[in-house]
């Protein structure tokens, strides 16, 4: 049991206190549960689940500030404690950690709202939002005053992207604006986003994708059929679990309980987004295609798809040629890998009613 005291709030009401531990810190209920150990240092829980630390304090004048300090498990509770101890010093000393001098440039306010963002991001998103924002954002903003830009300047700068001929980049980069001053505004370095209803300055997308008509569909599958046993069961397992090709191409067969038909992509970065694994459910083409491989696996190979020349890698590479041959021998061009999991993801949401966050599990 975690030591419990109690500490008085600006009510004059008692709060709750308590050793913070990271088995305290799972089992948490939603609220905010204050350390003992650090005054100012807290958990917050939202309904959801979602465990942020923060810190509080009040800097010369009697304001209070809140700043965040990370998601739990993406920052440890030693590190939170740490920073908040850390924070709470300088504030001690007479310090203003975002005095204005500090946080008036868009440059700096983007900085640490990326920083934040990292915490719970795959690194390829985190390196595409730092190349947007050196693209797109800082030779426009770098040295204004993070507070002073406005709509009009949202509005220009989707503009300026779109007329360049990049409908697209303009809404990633209204999505980043977007998102930067969202974490400024949790971060008190802002009091509004200038990009809060920025869907009016959203471009139309033209989609890079298409979808397969039955017919369509029929001549690619006859053209896979013609595939050797491992790119047709590549194909087939891409079909019929609706999984991008990247994580099935760096599947173990560890990962697969045929028994229970569930495959288990585990979270590591390269698979899937940080923090959670995934389950999906495994149907009777997808294990006979499983039984193709399996019959084909060198002895003892660790993965579905080994390297051909018996190097140790994580995954095979041979899979990038597969949609070229069958698009050439088919006959229907324009679609990828990718296609067979858009198409699955909009027949859920739109004809069965399934959820966005779900199909695009």
């Amino acid at each position: 049991m975690p030591k419990v005291c109690a500490q008085l709030g600006e009510t004059g009401l008692p709060k709750p206190r308590a050793d913070l531990t990271a088995a305290f810190i799972k089992t948490a209920t939603a609220g905010e549960h204050w350390d003992a150990q650090v005054p100012g240092f807290g958990l917050r829980v939202s309904p959801k689940g979602k465990r942020v630390f923060y810190v509080r304090y009040r800097i010369r004048g009697g304001k209070q500030r809140r700043e965040a300090l990370g998601e739990f498990p993406h920052v440890s509770l030693a590190d939170a404690r740490s920073r908040a101890r850390q924070r709470i010093g300088d504030v001690a000393k007479g310090l203003d950690p975002f005095a204005p001098s500090r946080r008036q440039s868009f440059k700096a306010v983007a900085t640490r709202a990326l920083e934040v963002m990292a915490e719970s991001t795959r690194p390829r998103t985190v390196q595409e939002r730092q190349r947007v924002l050196d693209r797109e954002l800082l030779p426009r903003w770098a040295d204004r005053a993070a507070t002073d830009i406005r709509r009009g300047d949202v509005a220009t700068l989707a503009r300026e992207i779109a007329e360049r001929g990049a409908p697209v980049a303009a809404n990633r980069t209204l999505s980043l604006v977007r998102a930067i001053f969202n974490v400024a505004i949790d971060l008190e370095l802002v009091d509004a986003n200038p990009a809060s209803r920025s869907d009016r300055f959203m471009r139309d997308e033209k989609s890079r994708e298409i979808g397969l008509s039955k017919a369509q569909l029929g001549k690619v599958m006859k053209a896979v059929s013609a595939e050797g046993p491992e790119a047709r069961a590549f194909f087939l397992l891409c079909l019929y679990t609706a999984q991008r090709a990247g994580a099935l191409a760096a599947a173990c067969w560890t990962e697969f309980v045929v028994e229970d038909a569930l495959w288990t992509i585990p979270s590591e970065a390269r698979r899937k987004l940080k923090g959670y694994a995934r389950l999906v459910p495994l149907t009777a083409p997808a294990l006979g295609a499983l039984d193709t491989l399996r019959a084909e696996a060198p002895a003892g190979s660790r993965y579905l798809f080994p390297s051909r020349n018996g190097a140790t890698v994580p995954h095979w590479t041979s899979w990038a040629g597969v949609p070229r041959r069958i698009r050439e021998r088919s006959g229907v061009p324009g679609w990828s890998m990718h296609t067979m999991r858009a198409m699955f993801r909009t027949t859920a949401t739109r004809d069965l009613g399934v959820p966005a966050e779900v199909a695009d599990g």
